[in-house]
């Protein structure tokens, strides 16, 4: 979604909602806030193992 749509940013912070900025404008991904184990499973599917 984010390349799609040219986003720049992923802001994941816990128990508020996803956010991308695109175009220069941040715009929320969801209505309901994301909780902490989500948001780390979400982040740790981004990364490389030596990342972790």
């Amino acid at each position: 979604m984010m390349v799609e749509h040219g986003a720049s940013y992923l802001f994941l912070s816990a128990v508020s909602v996803a956010a991308a900025k695109i175009q220069g404008v941040m715009r929320r991904l969801a209505e309901k806030p994301l909780d902490a184990p989500r948001i780390q499973q979400m982040a740790y599917s981004m990364m490389r193992d030596s990342q972790l």
